[in-house]
């Protein structure tokens, strides 16, 4: 006798067409009390998933989520040890406008007020707060197996942090960005080619992209970080620079000599950022060691900016007699400036800079290390990038031929298992899907589809009939 833990598996949708009582009480329940998504006129949204005709409860509702609870309630009375939740986001057929929405409604769905055991296929940044993730429909094969580690152990959480931090510090610059998109029609992002039209190659460039100076170089190459690819730039300088937030799966910044790059402090939300933070300029000189830059502020909303709200700012950057001058030359608005300190940041190539300490409109020197020192600061900042790669290096993925996976051909061998009166077939691995079951003494013969194989083994015992009907359908 093989001892059994229960864990069944609920879809997060609801069947029109369903042969059980139950099923169709849910559905004209969900359109009563319209908690189901709705389509544009209000009627209930059917679309086509794997049972057929199925209409969605919408988990963005308290009053949806407590609903379905009290149906989980009474589902998990008849002995389920756990519950595992699938096609928990609107997996709707011939569709392709659900992007946004599709993992937000598996972590909601997920959401539980108890300490169960849940498992989810769909999810969201911060979804492990409620259930544990698993990858899908993977296979029973050694890539699988192989990616189901970086899958299970990190869903991007890590990078995604640095990414929101990284944006955060760069809304100054963003902002400033919009202002001239609004006043003169300049584009916010644009292709690599606009900063040399005449380059022809740059013109075949997909994975790069400008915000002002800025160069963003990523990566669509699943075993290389945006550092180990090869990064075509336009003609002049361009020196590359972080926060200290390298990472593989973050693209690299690069700024093109001649400009400079306001940023602001790593806050957790635009709302906690004021006017009196610390400002932080980032200056890449050019080959004259100069250096230019803008900074618009105003209130964030509203249209008061039009009436002269607002504080604009040019700032620029000059190299004389190994000293670095950074002043405001220009100033327009009718706001004053706060008083606020000024951090300069002068690259150096190959990640490094050097940094000064002022006081924001007024004159901020900075003295320039010998050309010898300047070589240690460089070779240095290369090594320590070079050492945090890799520490943090992803798992890459791997695309071997089938015939060199040693073992492959155990996976596709199927195991039978008895348990009582059923003898099951099933594949050879964790979370691996039961084949058929057969129940001995009548020789009933039962095939299990992927979606259906656990609710249909525990339904049987109530409704023999119909869920023989049902699985085999």
């Amino acid at each position: 006798m093989i001892s059994i833990r229960w864990v069944a598996k609920q879809s997060g949708c609801l069947t029109q067409e369903s042969r059980t009582r139950r099923v169709t009480l849910c559905m004209k329940v969900v359109q009563k009390r319209m908690f189901g998504s709705k389509k544009a006129d209000g009627s209930p949204f059917i679309g086509e998933v794997w049972p057929g005709d199925c209409a969605f409860p919408d988990f963005t509702s308290k009053r949806a989520r407590g609903w379905w609870a009290s149906l989980v309630k009474d589902f998990v009375s008849n002995g389920v040890d756990g519950i595992w939740n699938d096609m928990n986001e609107p997996a709707v057929f011939n569709v392709k406008a659900l992007r946004i929405t599709i993992c937000v409604y598996g972590m909601l769905m997920a959401n539980a007020s108890k300490r169960p055991f849940v498992l989810t296929r769909a999810g969201f940044i911060g979804s492990q707060r409620y259930a544990a993730t698993w990858t899908g429909d993977n296979l029973s094969n050694w890539e699988h197996l192989h990616m189901s580690l970086p899958m299970m152990l990190q869903l991007c959480e890590e990078v995604c942090r640095l990414a929101l931090l990284r944006r955060y510090r760069l809304l100054p610059h963003m902002y400033t960005l919009f202002y001239h998109s609004h006043t003169k029609g300049t584009p916010v992002a644009v292709p690599v080619f606009f900063a040399d039209p005449q380059d022809q190659e740059l013109r075949k460039i997909e994975t790069s992209f400008l915000l002002g100076p800025l160069l963003v170089c990523a990566s669509t190459s699943p075993n290389k970080g945006a550092h180990e690819c090869s990064h075509k730039f336009p003609k002049g300088i361009w020196l590359p620079f972080d926060f200290g937030d390298s990472h593989p799966d973050l693209p690299v910044l690069y700024l093109q000599g001649g400009a400079i790059l306001p940023v602001g402090l790593p806050v957790k939300h635009v709302g906690e950022a004021t006017l009196e933070d610390d400002l932080s300029l980032i200056i890449a000189l050019d080959e004259n060691g100069k250096a230019e830059g803008v900074l618009f502020e105003y209130a964030g909303d509203g249209y008061e900016f039009t009436h002269g709200e607002y504080l604009l700012t040019y700032y620029s950057a000059k190299l004389d007699s190994m000293a670095v001058t950074v002043k405001v030359f220009k100033s327009e608005g009718s706001w004053k400036r706060p008083k606020r300190n000024l951090k300069i940041n002068v690259l150096l190539g190959g990640g490094a800079m050097i940094s000064a300490l002022g006081v924001d409109g007024e004159d901020v020197h900075l003295a320039m290390p010998p050309e010898s020192k300047v070589c240690n600061l460089v070779a240095s900042s290369e090594l320590a990038r070079k050492k945090l790669f890799e520490i943090i290096r992803p798992i890459p993925d791997i695309d071997e031929p089938e015939s060199q996976q040693e073992g492959a051909e155990f996976s596709k061998t199927l195991v039978d298992l008895k348990s009582g009166d059923w003898l099951l077939k099933v594949v050879p691995w964790i979370g691996g899907r039961i084949i058929s079951m057969k129940h001995r003494p009548t020789g009933m013969l039962c095939f299990c589809c992927a979606i259906y194989t656990l609710q249909a083994w525990l339904s049987y015992v109530q409704y023999p009939k119909e869920m023989c009907y049902f699985i085999n359908r």
